[in-house]
């Protein structure tokens, strides 16, 4: 019995001095210089923090995590509280080189600046380098012998070399997560992305070549000309001959949104693919989440694009869709307004329900064309083509307003001048519209001008004739509370 007790105690401070000294080796000087060098090479970027945390049980924290690189704009482009990774224990005992399994990063915030001129105008560079250059993998092979170095660096201006941007690092890593994230992307025109409650699920590969796959959630993304995308999932690859998102889904005011993108990074022009579909979106919701001032058009929009272009000259991008919106409804057009209070029918009108809204478009050089465009109601149809200029938010249409035969009969003929006969009786009127997007100019309304002062009356004889009516059909219910 005495000789068992002893070999357990011996056994017991055999196993406390293992534990002791591999504590004490882990969170070793020695032993953190080599994590925080490995995970700088897994990273491809240097690492600053407040402090670490080495568990036993093949894990470390680090606290108050900075990652700064000479190939990203701004140089230190992610912050986070807390820097979690999972590391072999066996290996990093015995081997010069840590084999991390997982880095986490909790609350980071993520910047990256497209609108710097050493940014964009280095894409205009891409031209000129070569995609040849492959990294460089020693030939032990596996994944503690891919040899990165440190990348490419311009003398002049300080950034890394065109040829490393669009490369996925050379590295393993079975999971790289994030939780709670933010990311702020700033594009070429200074206009942002912005996502929120980000979470990010990816694995990198070195071999057969560099490779990276992985999904992206986030609760809500804020994007240009006040979009907004809610249940956000984003799931991509990213390989050195280019960049692929097979599925991009969200919802987007009452609606959802799907699309698809591929970037070809074989050739120096870079192109690039885009398709998109969405379905139920609200044009009321978007137009004021965009502070539309003139919200003429309300419904629910069914939209499908695509979208080709070249990565160094994206603004040149050309493409085609098409455009449907049901319950649709034109809201407060003058014109409209105006023939509404002639014809004694102001809240019809200035409201007008559409029972066909669409059209087609062609993008081009900044440019959408729009070579269709139907809006028709039971009694009146806008038809006609123009195109809308992006870079500047203008548009130039010609337009035709046709008129039902039992309409057009009530108008003076001082508004009918210029007008032509349709086979059913009615007519069209030819205008067009031009200025500002969200403040548009037409001659329609100076056509139907004289019909102002008719209108005001035939306005106020609806609302009285409509407000009377009403009293006295309350006075005749008996189950009236007045």
């Amino acid at each position: 019995m005495t000789v068992v007790v002893s070999v357990l105690l011996a056994l017991a401070v055999l196993l406390i001095t293992l534990v002791g000294t591999a504590y004490a080796f882990l969170n070793s000087e020695r032993f953190q210089k080599r994590l925080v060098t490995e995970i700088n090479r897994r990273t491809q970027c240097e690492v600053k923090f407040s402090r670490m945390r080495i568990h036993l049980w093949r894990s470390a924290n680090l606290y108050d995590v900075q990652l700064s690189s000479s190939r990203i704009r701004p140089c230190d482009f992610l912050k986070a509280g807390r820097l979690h990774l999972h590391f072999n224990l066996i290996k990093a005992l015995f081997n010069q080189r840590i084999a991390l399994e997982e880095i986490k990063l909790t609350a980071p915030l993520l910047t990256l600046d497209l609108s710097r001129s050493d940014v964009t105008g280095a894409l205009k560079e891409i031209a000129t380098v070569s995609h040849a250059d492959g990294p460089s993998v020693d030939e032990g092979g596996g994944e503690n012998h891919v040899e990165t170095g440190p990348p490419a660096v311009d003398p002049v201006k300080g950034t890394a070399s065109v040829s490393t941007w669009l490369r996925p690092p050379p590295i393993n890593l079975e999971r790289l997560l994030t939780e709670d994230g933010k990311l702020i992307l700033i594009l070429p025109d200074r206009k942002r992305i912005i996502l929120h409650e980000m979470q990010l699920k990816a694995s990198f590969a070195a071999d057969p070549s560099p490779g990276c796959m992985g999904t992206i959630l986030c609760g809500k993304a804020d994007a240009p000309y006040g979009l907004i995308f809610t249940e956000v999932r984003l799931d991509f690859f990213w390989r050195a001959e280019g960049f692929e998102i097979p599925r991009f889904k969200a919802r987007c005011y009452g609606g959802t949104v799907e699309a698809r993108f591929k970037l070809d990074a074989t050739t120096a022009e870079m192109p690039f693919d885009l398709s998109g579909v969405a379905n139920g979106i609200s044009t009321g919701d978007l137009m004021a989440g965009n502070r539309a001032k003139n919200r003429m058009v309300e419904g629910i929009l069914q939209t499908q694009l695509t979208l080709q272009g070249l990565l160094v000259d994206p603004l040149q991008a050309s493409g085609v869709g098409q455009i449907r919106m049901l319950e649709g409804r034109l809201i407060n057009v003058p014109a409209l307004v105006y023939l509404g209070g002639f014809l004694n029918r102001t809240d019809e009108y200035s409201r007008l329900p559409l029972k066909k809204c669409e059209l087609d478009l062609m993008l081009h050089a900044g440019t959408l064309q729009i070579p269709r465009l139907t809006l028709a109601s039971a009694a009146i149809e806008l038809s006609g083509n123009g195109s809308l200029r992006l870079t500047d938010q203008t548009q130039e249409f010609q337009m035709k307003l046709a008129l039902a035969k039992d309409v057009a009969g009530l108008l003076p003929e001082s508004t009918m001048e210029g007008a032509t006969s349709r086979p059913d009786g009615g007519v069209e009127i030819p205008f067009r519209t031009w200025g500002g997007i969200n403040r548009p100019k037409h001659d329609l309304g100076n056509r139907f001008a004289p019909l102002a002062t008719k209108a005001f009356t035939g306005a106020l004889f609806d609302r009285l004739f409509k407000e009377v009516g009403g009293k006295q059909a309350q006075r005749k219910d008996p189950h009236s509370n007045r």
